[in-house]
């Protein structure tokens, strides 16, 4: 059993007010590939679109403690205080990994 967190994001502007995060607009926590901050953030869809590097937490509670004090990843990625935590779990595929030589 394992849990992701999806938020609302705070409206972000760039440096000539252009809005670069809209207001309400939903991510996703993901772990962070380089492991230089505890997490970062993705703009995702909807709900139903869990990437495979979602942040995963073991409890609820866990998880609830980590988005109440996140201050979010990138900068312009800010959640406004709405979350949702979802239960998951792995979604596994078989995939080939080569070959191997049959007995004659």
């Amino acid at each position: 059993m394992a849990f992701v967190i999806f938020f609302k994001c705070k409206q972000a502007l760039a440096f000539d007010k252009t809005v670069l995060v809209k207001a309400g607009e939903l991510a996703a926590v993901m772990e962070e590939p380089e492991g230089w901050v505890e997490a970062t953030a993705w703009n995702v869809p909807d709900t139903s679109t869990i990437p495979g590097c979602a942040k995963t937490f073991e409890t609820y509670v866990e998880a609830e403690k980590f988005i109440k004090r996140w201050k979010g990843h990138p900068w312009y990625c800010i959640p406004n205080g709405e979350y949702e935590i979802v239960e998951v779990a792995p979604h596994m595929v078989t995939i080939q990994k080569g070959w191997e030589r049959k007995p004659c």
